[in-house]
C-alpha cells in the first residue's frame, strides 16, 4: 500500500460508504423537518381560505395537513378533511361539486406544490461538508529520474 508514498489510514471505500450513508440520513432528515413545517403552514391557508361560508365550521375545522414517514426514503405529505379523511361525508361535495368552486385541498396543493419542490431541490443541493477520507502521506522510496 505504501508503495507510491500514499497510506490510508482509513479505506477509501469505508470512508465514501459512512460519509454517503450519514449524507443521506442528513437529508432524509432535512426533508422530513421540512415538510412537517410546511404541514402546519398549509392546515392554516386551507382553513384561512377555504372559499365557502361556514353554517357550522365542522369542515374547515377538520381540515389538515400532515406529514408522515412510511419508511427511511418515502415520506408523505397527505391534506384532507378529517382525522380519517372519511369523517365528512360532505367533503367530496365541497372539492368536486359546482366545478370545485368550494374547493380547498387542489388549491392548496396547487399553491404550495411548486414551493416544497423547490425546498426539497434546495436541501439536495446543499452538500455538508467534505468526504470524511483521511490519508497519512509518508515517504516511499524515491522514483527513479529519467
Amino acid at each position: 500500500m505504501a508503495a507510491d508514498g500514499l497510506q490510508w489510514v482509513t479505506p477509501p471505500e469505508q470512508s465514501i460508504r459512512t460519509h454517503l450513508t450519514n449524507w443521506i440520513y442528513a437529508r432524509d432528515d432535512d426533508i422530513g423537518a421540512l415538510l412537517t413545517r410546511y404541514s402546519a403552514e398549509i392546515t392554516r391557508w386551507m382553513k384561512l381560505y377555504a372559499p365557502w361560508t361556514d353554517r357550522t365550521g365542522v369542515a374547515r375545522a377538520s381540515l389538515i395537513a400532515e406529514y408522515y414517514r412510511i419508511s427511511t426514503t418515502t415520506h408523505v405529505l397527505e391534506m384532507r378533511y378529517g382525522p380519517s379523511g372519511n369523517e365528512l361525508y360532505y367533503a367530496r361535495f365541497l372539492e368536486f361539486a359546482h366545478g370545485g368552486r368550494y374547493a380547498i385541498v387542489g388549491p392548496a396543493l396547487s399553491h404550495f406544490f411548486p414551493q416544497i419542490m423547490a425546498d426539497v431541490r434546495n436541501t439536495f443541493r446543499r452538500i455538508g461538508g467534505t468526504l470524511p477520507i483521511r490519508a497519512a502521506v509518508t515517504r516511499g522510496p524515491e522514483a527513479p529520474r529519467p
